[in-house]
This record gives C-alpha cells, sequence and structure tokens, in this order.
C-alpha cells in the first residue's frame, strides 16, 4: 500500500499537472522559426506532442496508485478494453501507427486512450486516500484558467505575448495557448465552478480576491463566446441555485452571468468577430454531423458494440459516403446562398491511407456569382458530440461508460441526501458541453480528474495510509 507521503508527493504531481498542461506548448517559432521567412508549425507540433509526452510522464509516475478499486475503477478498465478491442478489430488503413497515435490533427487514439485511464485511476485511488489534495488540485485549476484568462483578455486587446512563439491563432481568434477558442471556453467553464466552490470553503476576508479571479474567469468564457460552454455553464448555475438557494447563490450566479455577456463589450468594446449567442448556423451544422452517426455506424464491423477506431468517423466519410451526402454537411457549414445550384461535383477518392478524400464542385450559381469551382477537403473527423464520438470510435459500451463516469455521482449525491458543496456543478456542465463538443488531448486530462474527484467525494474517503 502506498504510504502517506507517496499520496501527498502525487498529490502534489498532479496539482502541478493541472496547472502545466494548459500551457505545456512547443515555441516551435523561438526555435525553429528562426532565421525562416515563412513558417507555419502545425498543431500536433506545437499542442498535441508536447501534452502527451506531459501525461505519458504524470500517468506513469503513478504506477503505486494503479489498483482497480470500486465501479469507477471498473469502468475505465472496461472502456479500454473496449477501445482496444475496436481500434485492434478495425485495423485503421493508415497502419499501426495511426491505429496507436490518431491521426495528427488529433493524437487521441489507442496510446493516448490507455495513458488516460492509468491517469484516472491512479488520481481516484490518490484521492481516495486523501480527498483533502482535491483542493490542491482546484487551486492549480484556478491558477492555470486565470493565466489563461489575462491571456484571452491581452489577445483581445490585440496583444498577444504567445502568438508570436507558437505561429498564431487561427482565425485569430483569442483562445491563449489551448489551441481552440472552444477549449479555451470549456476550461473557463469548470475554473468558474471550482470559484464558486472555493468560494464556500475560504475564510471571508479571502472571499473578496476570489470573487475578481471568478470575475476574470467569467470574462474570459465571455471573449470566446463559445456557446457550448456558456449554455452549460448558465444551466449549471440555475442547479447552483436550485439546490441551496440563497442571496448569496443568487449574487454571485448574476455577476458571472454579467461578466460572460457584458464583460467583454465593456472592457474591450465591439470584438472583431460576432458569433451571437442566439445564433443557430453553428447548431445546424451540428445536426447534420449527428445525423451523419447512424449512416457511419452501417460501415463499422461489429457496431454497435465495437467502434472503427478514434478515426471512424472521418475514414467513413472519406471512404463511403456519396459526394451528395456530404454536401449536405457543406451546404450548412459555408452557408451557401440559398439559390446556389450545383452544376456537377468531381470527387477526388482517398489514396491509400483512407484520408484526405477532394470534392470539386461546379457551380452554375452561387449567389450572384455563375460558373463557379469551390474545392472541399473533407476533413470533418468528429461528431461533435461527446457520447456519439465514443460510440463511432470504440461502440456503445464505450459511450456507456463514459455516460455512467459523468453523471452517475449525481445519483450518488443525491442518494445521500444532495450535494454539500457547489463542486458537483462539474459533472452536468461536463455532460452538456460534451454534448456539442468532443474529447481533445488539451483538456480532458482535466476533466478526468475532476470526475474522479467528484466520485471520491460521492462515495466517501477510503482507509488514510501510514
Amino acid at each position: 500500500m502506498p504510504t502517506l507521503r507517496d499520496v501527498h508527493r502525487y498529490g502534489s504531481l498532479l496539482a502541478f499537472f493541472v496547472f502545466l498542461l494548459p500551457i505545456f506548448v512547443y515555441p516551435a517559432y523561438l526555435f525553429e522559426g528562426v532565421g525562416q521567412p515563412v513558417f507555419i508549425p502545425n498543431g500536433e507540433q506545437v499542442h498535441l506532442i508536447p501534452r502527451l509526452f506531459l501525461l505519458f510522464l504524470v500517468a506513469l509516475m503513478g504506477w503505486r496508485f494503479w489498483r482497480i478499486r470500486g465501479l469507477f475503477g471498473g469502468l475505465l478498465l472496461g472502456y479500454i478494453a473496449a477501445a482496444t478491442i475496436s481500434t485492434l478489430s478495425a485495423g485503421d488503413p493508415g497502419g499501426w501507427a495511426f491505429s496507436l497515435f490518431g491521426s495528427k490533427a488529433r493524437m487521441d487514439g489507442l496510446v493516448y486512450q490507455g495513458l488516460l485511464v492509468l491517469l484516472g485511476i491512479a488520481a481516484y485511488n490518490t484521492l481516495k486516500l486523501n480527498t483533502g489534495l482535491t483542493n490542491r488540485l482546484l487551486w492549480s485549476l484556478v491558477a492555470a484558467g486565470s493565466f489563461q484568462a489575462i491571456l484571452v483578455c491581452l489577445q483581445r486587446l490585440g496583444f498577444d505575448p504567445i502568438g508570436y512563439l507558437i505561429g498564431g491563432s487561427p482565425y485569430g481568434e483569442p483562445m491563449g495557448t489551448m489551441g481552440h477558442i472552444g477549449v479555451a471556453a470549456g476550461l473557463f467553464m469548470v475554473v468558474v465552478v471550482a470559484l464558486l466552490h472555493l468560494q464556500e470553503q475560504v475564510r471571508t476576508s479571502a472571499q473578496g480576491a476570489l470573487l475578481l479571479l471568478l470575475l476574470l474567469n467569467a470574462v474570459g468564457l465571455g471573449v470566446t463566446q463559445n456557446r457550448a460552454a456558456v449554455y452549460a455553464l448558465l444551466l449549471s448555475l440555475l442547479l447552483y441555485i436550485a439546490t441551496a438557494p440563497s442571496w448569496r447563490r443568487i449574487f454571485l450566479s448574476l455577476a458571472v452571468t454579467s461578466s460572460i455577456f457584458l464583460g467583454p463589450n465593456l472592457l474591450f468594446g465591439p470584438p472583431p468577430y460576432e458569433r451571437g449567442y442566439t445564433n443557430t448556423d453553428t447548431l445546424k451544422s451540428r445536426f447534420v454531423m449527428w445525423q451523419f452517426v447512424p449512416e457511419v455506424m452501417q460501415h463499422i464491423r461489429g457496431a454497435p458494440l465495437l467502434g472503427g477506431g478514434s478515426d471512424a468517423f472521418l475514414l467513413v466519410l472519406s471512404q463511403h459516403f456519396s459526394a451528395e451526402r456530404l454536401l449536405d454537411f457543406y451546404r450548412v457549414e459555408y452557408k451557401w446562398p440559398p439559390n446556389a445550384i450545383v452544376q456537377r461535383v468531381e470527387s477526388l477518392p482517398p489514396p491509400e491511407k483512407g484520408r484526405d478524400r477532394v470534392l470539386k464542385v461546379h457551380f452554375s450559381q452561387y449567389g450572384e456569382q455563375r460558373d463557379l469551382q469551390a474545392t472541399y477537403l473533407v476533413g470533418l473527423d468528429r461528431a461533435h458530440n461527446m457520447f456519439l464520438d465514443r460510440l463511432v470510435a470504440y461502440g456503445l459500451p464505450a459511450a456507456l461508460i463514459w455516460g455512467l463516469l459523468i453523471f452517475y455521482p449525481v445519483y450518488l449525491l443525491w442518494k445521500k441526501g444532495g450535494p454539500k458543496d457547489a463542486l458537483w456543478l462539474v459533472l452536468p456542465a461536463v455532460g452538456i458541453y460534451y454534448m456539442a463538443w468532443f474529447p481533445v488531448v488539451q483538456l480532458e486530462p482535466i476533466f478526468t480528474l475532476l470526475i474522479a474527484a467528484l466520485w471520491v467525494s460521492a462515495e466517501g474517503a477510503g482507509e488514510r495510509p501510514s
């Protein structure tokens, strides 16, 4: 059995990991871009490989805590078994490298899934032996989120202290060092929940400072204008008030909501781009992606019990979908004008690795233009719904397991008389956020640690080490 010293050491390492993961990027411009007039580092090099390496180190350093205990460990073991069987059964046409590491754009293949499971099991067992370490994780999370909030606010102002090191931000959007604006929003979402929880744990003298951090992270979330994270947090705030009504909770919820919707414009002026919280264009695209899923599953051997591997969604779209069916997505995604008329479509089949299919669309009419040609690379690789993506990649058991991992602790807490603090709101927030998003290397390990902490909270502490 691990000693008390082992528990504290690994708990401290997990806290450091939570702080380090969001900023653990490779400054490619600083090293490889020197002397090159044109140098564009790729996301794999800048964002994914460093974080995968960090996850590898932290997961392996928790080897003393690799024990399958209780339902949580059993679910994670079942998940990696489903992922392994699905991946090996499907066989990626790109070869073993794609099966193990996934595509270069995601790097969430079997190796990543295995490391995520090891991290979750080690964290669960560590926190089970010392539940007090949860707050240490939360303070690190607050520090990480607050740093990212400062970065996105600076980027919104046009001053990007990090972009020139990592090749800037795609589309010029403020996203800190998270690699995508939606990923940054997911981080702010759980940081706000963590701060609401800590507000109820600290002395009165420290609550003013926490309030400022709460507003800072809410403004950061507002800057991203990410609807999935904002709506998930708003629904969690309603639960925050409903489960333990108080003027204090109402005030904090109103302060967070005001900071999200009004803070960025009051502080920085109108944004250079306006996503709009009532804009349904993205949701329409999501609906098309979700409608693809049943059709995708028809081309996966062993479905629905088995999936087709981490990149199955893209592979099936590239290899089996008709050009006309794929255009249903591009018509919505790129907002074709109502009068767009497709004269013909050329479909260039994917090469032997099964990816990079190209559609050449010839329009006889496109808005005010005639005889227009557009080229689309079929790169849609996720359904943008975590549960559907797990279903496609690793089968129905994997999707159900993640549903249980996220929502079963809520049942346990209510079974014991209801939650005693605000941290449980992480679970509905993450669950709702994942309804319109998918797991990524930059953020999912943090979500997994929080889920492990909430399982421990719902079940109660275990035997303390000597």
